[in-house]
């Protein structure tokens, strides 16, 4: 990885991995901090969700798209995208997506 390669933040590609700056969730303040909803999947999910408009997309281990609405949890929709990936050790989604121009 290069470190000197900067983000559209200004912070090299090895300050973004780790961030430096404190975060509102911490092991102080999460004891203070209430579940707001859960949205039960048929795989596992295990990368950042894209958040936009009052909508998240995530995307599960089994190839699934999902759309969930961000305060209430309810599934607005969801797409089977793709057959798993599974050369590997893991498979289906392993990132987070990209939002551009209203797709996914």
């Amino acid at each position: 990885m290069d470190k000197d390669m900067k983000g559209n933040d200004g912070r090299n590609m090895i300050q973004n991995l780790h961030a430096t700056h404190a975060s509102p969730i911490n092991s102080k303040s999460i004891e203070n901090m209430d579940h707001s909803w859960h949205y039960a999947t048929e795989h596992p999910v295990s990368h950042a969700p894209l958040v936009k408009d009052g909508a998240v997309y995530f995307g599960d281990w089994g190839g699934t798209l999902y759309k969930v609405d961000a305060k209430k949890g309810s599934l607005i929709w969801k797409k089977n995208i793709e057959n798993p990936m599974t050369e590997w050790s893991w498979y289906g989604f392993a990132g987070t997506g990209t939002l551009g121009d209203g797709k996914v």
